[in-house]
């Protein structure tokens, strides 16, 4: 890669960069500690919370303006209430560039990480190669993103696949516990009964699984119901990464409709966030007129 950098193919100048498939690809690849780690984000300096049994993955809020209302520990949008552990008041992070990471790496080995680098990064040999280059793999994040979702959603109303480790109360138990220490959400604390504010009741989760079933999949487009059952029962229907993208940015939205509102907002504004990074926020007439599916990636 060097010569290709160096002297190019007929005059033009090759500049290489690295697109993991995973995280832990993206790990390896990078020299860098797992996602779970204190330091987790390959393009800056972001960190995670101390929580009660481990790392707490929130944060995310420090991004925010300084006086944003939703740096605070409650706040009100479009009538939900939400909350969180703490006000945020951490400023935005430094972002990791070519002339931090050398540094960072430079005091970290593999037994001794620094600011989550092990060491450095697999391209680094080569020429033309640069930090901001290696990119994170959008579609395994959202594979991430809707598995964990649909966890929380759907919890003790399933025991079949990914949702067998939820069968039990003994998470609900854990998030009681933290509730209460960090005086949130007080009434699911309260009672050993109540089920998480955030969780769809039994009637719920048949709702949307029929809401499911009823929607007619094209020819060339796998279906993510058979056997009678959707992914809402049955984790298994989704077992590609294109089905756990398709299901967040495309399914949730519309399915959760008249159900846990507050999740179903934040969702709604974090979803569509996401498909205009993608180029997918077109309406029904604009996507007929240029011949395209809805949902297309457009850009």
């Amino acid at each position: 890669m060097t010569p290709l950098y160096q002297h190019g193919v007929d005059g033009v100048r090759v500049i290489m960069y690295g697109n993991t498939l995973d995280t832990p690809g993206r790990r390896e690849i990078l020299a860098m500690q797992a996602i779970t780690a204190f330091y987790p984000c390959p393009h800056c300096l972001h960190t995670w919370q101390p929580g009660r049994r481990g790392q707490v993955y929130g944060g995310y809020r420090r991004f925010l303006p300084s006086d944003s209302v939703w740096r605070q520990k409650s706040f009100q949008f479009m009538g939900r209430l939400y909350q969180f552990r703490d006000v945020e008041r951490r400023t935005p992070p430094r972002l990791r560039d070519d002339v931090n990471v050398p540094i960072m790496c430079a005091r970290a080995s593999y037994r001794r990480p620094f600011l989550g680098h092990k060491g450095l990064h697999f391209f680094s040999t080569w020429e033309g190669v640069d930090w901001d280059g290696n990119t994170c793999d959008m579609m395994h994040d959202l594979k991430l993103l809707c598995e964990m979702i649909l966890k929380v959603l759907v919890g003790t109303r399933s025991s079949q696949g990914w949702y067998k480790e939820w069968s039990s109360k003994k998470k609900d138990d854990n998030h009681r516990q933290d509730c209460q220490l960090y005086g949130v959400f007080r009434e699911f604390f309260s009672s050993t009964e109540t089920s998480p504010p955030w969780r769809l009741s039994k009637e719920e989760v048949r709702t949307c699984d029929s809401r499911v079933k009823s929607i007619w999949w094209p020819r060339y487009m796998d279906p993510l119901i058979y056997q009678g059952h959707s992914f809402w029962t049955h984790s298994d229907r989704i077992w590609k990464c294109s089905h756990k993208a398709y299901v967040l940015l495309v399914i949730l939205p519309t399915c959760l409709y008249g159900f846990v509102p507050e999740v179903h907002t934040a969702l709604l504004m974090l979803i569509s966030g996401l498909r205009r990074l993608k180029g997918q926020v077109f309406c029904l007439e604009e996507a007929r007129r240029r011949c395209f599916i809805p949902g297309s990636n457009v850009t």
